[in-house]
């Protein structure tokens, strides 16, 4: 599934929410619970578009991982990014390892689409 145009720094809160309620929910049905925790799920079945959302960026590799996550520039919208998307995306990701930033600029993407 591909959340586009909604940012991703939600995904944090609700990657770590579950595997909170997965834990505590093992604990009271003594071990009873999914087998791999929500981060998993979330790596294999989910991603991301998002255009300037910082919370994203601080969470990446933490709780959100880092094949979710997809940039876009939302380019013609009146929303935008251009022409100041490298400066947006260098407010960003200054702090990334460059591997980090062209999984989520590039390299992503075309994993998923496969070109």
């Amino acid at each position: 599934m591909v959340s586009a145009e909604n940012d991703a720094g939600w995904a944090g809160h609700l990657i770590e929410k579950t595997d909170y309620y997965r834990r505590r929910l093992a604990q009271a049905l003594h071990g009873a619970s999914s087998a791999k925790d929500a981060e998993h799920y979330f790596r294999n079945n989910i991603r991301m578009t998002f255009m300037r959302d910082m919370s994203a960026v601080v969470q990446v590799g933490r709780t959100i991982p880092v094949e979710c996550l997809m940039w876009g520039s939302d380019f013609p919208h009146m929303v935008t990014t251009w022409p100041d998307s490298v400066k947006v995306l260098d407010e960003h990701l200054h702090d990334q390892p460059q591997a980090v930033r062209d999984a989520i600029v590039r390299e992503n993407v075309r994993e998923l689409y496969r070109f």
